[in-house]
């Protein structure tokens, strides 16, 4: 039976491992094969040509093995061999690896497409049994485009030749060989049938911010390339464009009606209408929004975030400056010189990493951050302004909400606005593959790490994520930086993404033992003005270790 041995590969794909029967000709037990299942490789996703793979070479059914070599034939238009791995059962015995060139195992990399890999083994430890001499790690160079209804493959022969083995007497071994084959699939693309859809409130009232958001299917295997949106009634476009989110303004009393047409990559297309009914808002109205929440001193978020009775805003990061407005109107008009009382209070705190977007239970803590008083102008607003405590003992994390009260006329008038307030982006895990107790070995391991995180903020938000590996000495041996955007949020609802990061090679120079893993999430680089976002995870313990050990 054959030695399989279990391969972590940084790329979203898949391996198809199936079995292999080999019958040996009677000539010979003995077999030196290419485990081409290792080659085998199917993509559902869109590879980019930065993916490794391994393939071992093993021997079956061996006796009294002193010494052996093979080359490894490949196609260089489609693969680039880029290291030699040596078995683990013949490492212990090895005394010296070939071809040596200063004492340094070096195997030979040909242009021509083949890998000459050598071994003596220590006298008196000859091997004898089944395992895996070598394991040749590839580099994929070239893989086909995803197309419509065909699927696409390519293949080479990964062909073994002057191949050899002799035993303790230097008498040659008796072999057969078995070639592999690698095989990569492009699975087709089936184009779907796009599914039109968008949200977008039934009722608002005159100079009230109306969003539309998409919420449609593009169809399997397509995306949307194309938003074309509409409106008809009193409404004006604040926000258009070829854009999964618009936003339109309420110009005046009547039925907006908003249609759009979505369009995927494979020209199907969808039509969905949906009507808003304006109204004027007579009588004593407040309205309490913010607006121009500032991140590192760059205005990041939107205007008039809330704008409508009782709808929350985007969130808050500790230290972040937020200006709090309450627009007073009777009968549509701005309402002048009138007194509003705000309050802003802390209700609710949950870690985000063990956040239920289904719990809407709200528990009251007496917690209030400000009271305030303000005045409104000629355009009938109040504002106020404050920025989110970081007290020393604690972030005061969770759920919060602001009050806007006023009277008009007698008559007691009021606006509610909850926000979350938190790390925009937080890491909630990282898994680092090989895991432990499984071990890196230095020069010849390469670490890999998936890190699953999450966002609370509406808009999407550059973040870099940065993994950097210390060796058991508090070295850095070596670091790697991951850019790319949050998906957006809700209110009660963050988004939650993973990034791979991979692969970072352990270094000559890391010392053997127990290490560590950090991760951190930065709007850039620190030299950039980069910042963090949240505190850095760590995975501890990883083991380095060496081909000696």
């Amino acid at each position: 039976m054959k030695l399989k041995k279990i391969v972590h590969m940084p790329l979203i794909a898949m391996l198809i491992i199936s079995m292999v029967i080999f019958v040996p000709p009677a000539m010979s037990a003995t077999v030196i094969y290419v485990d081409d299942d290792e080659a085998t490789i199917v993509n559902t996703a869109n590879l980019t040509c930065t993916t490794d793979f391994y393939v071992p070479i093993n021997v079956s059914d061996v006796s009294d093995m002193a010494t052996f070599a093979f080359k490894l034939s490949y196609n260089t238009t489609l693969l680039d061999a880029v290291d030699v791995i040596k078995g683990p059962d013949i490492v212990p015995i090895a005394q010296q690896w070939l071809p040596d060139v200063g004492g340094v195992w070096t195997p030979i990399y040909d242009s021509a497409g083949y890998v000459w890999v050598g071994c003596i083994i220590q006298a008196g430890s000859e091997y004898t049994g089944s395992t895996t001499l070598a394991t040749v790690k590839f580099h994929i160079t070239f893989a086909p485009d995803r197309v419509v209804g065909t699927d696409l493959n390519v293949t080479c022969d990964l062909h073994l030749y002057d191949t050899e083995l002799k035993n303790s007497m230097a008498a040659p071994i008796m072999h057969t060989t078995t070639d592999g084959t690698y095989i990569y699939t492009r699975p087709a693309i089936v184009p779907g049938e796009v599914t039109c859809d968008f949200d977008m409130p039934s009722t608002a009232y005159v100079n009230d911010i109306v969003t539309c958001t998409w919420t449609g299917d593009a169809g399997t295997g397509a995306t949307i390339t194309n938003y074309d949106w509409s409106l008809t009634g009193p409404g004006s476009w604040t926000d258009v464009g070829n854009q999964p989110v618009v936003k339109f303004e309420c110009t005046g009393v009547g039925i907006v009606t908003v249609t759009l047409n979505a369009t995927n990559d494979f020209g199907d297309s969808d039509v969905k209408s949906k009507d808003c009914d304006q109204r004027e808002k007579l009588g004593p109205i407040i309205d309490l929004y913010s607006s121009t929440n500032r991140w590192c001193g760059v205005d990041t978020d939107e205007d008039k975030v809330g704008k409508g009775e009782g709808l929350p805003c985007d969130a808050l990061s500790p230290d972040v400056n937020i200006t709090l407005f309450a627009e007073v109107t009777y009968n549509g008009a701005p309402v002048n010189h009138v007194l509003v009382a705000f309050e802003v209070r802390w209700m609710y705190n949950l870690s985000w990493c063990e956040y239920n977007p289904d719990n809407t239970t709200w528990q009251f803590v007496n917690q209030c951050v400000t009271f305030r008083t303000g005045e409104t102008d000629k355009t009938g607003i109040a504002k106020i302004w404050f920025r989110v405590p970081t007290p020393c003992t604690g972030q005061m994390f969770g759920k919060w909400q602001a009050w806007a009260k006023a009277k008009v006329q007698e008559v007691p008038i009021e606006d509610t606005m909850k926000f979350d307030v938190g790390y925009l982006v937080i890491l909630c895990d990282m898994d680092i593959f090989p895991p432990y107790p499984d071990a890196f070995v230095r020069e010849e391991s390469c670490l890999t790490a998936n890190i699953t995180y999450k966002s609370i903020s509406w808009i999407p938000r550059p973040v870099t994520f940065v993994v950097v590996i210390y060796d058991e000495c508090d070295v850095p041996i070596g670091q790697l930086v991951v850019a790319t955007n949050t998906e957006p949020a809700a209110y009660c609802n963050p988004s939650t993404a993973f990034v791979e990061v991979g692969c970072i090679p352990i270094p000559q120079y890391a010392y053997v033992g127990f290490g560590k893993v950090y991760a951190s999430a930065f709007t850039t680089l620190p030299h950039l003005c980069g910042v963090a976002y949240c505190p850095e995870i760590v995975v501890d313990p990883i083991e380095i270790t060496w081909s000696g050990a």
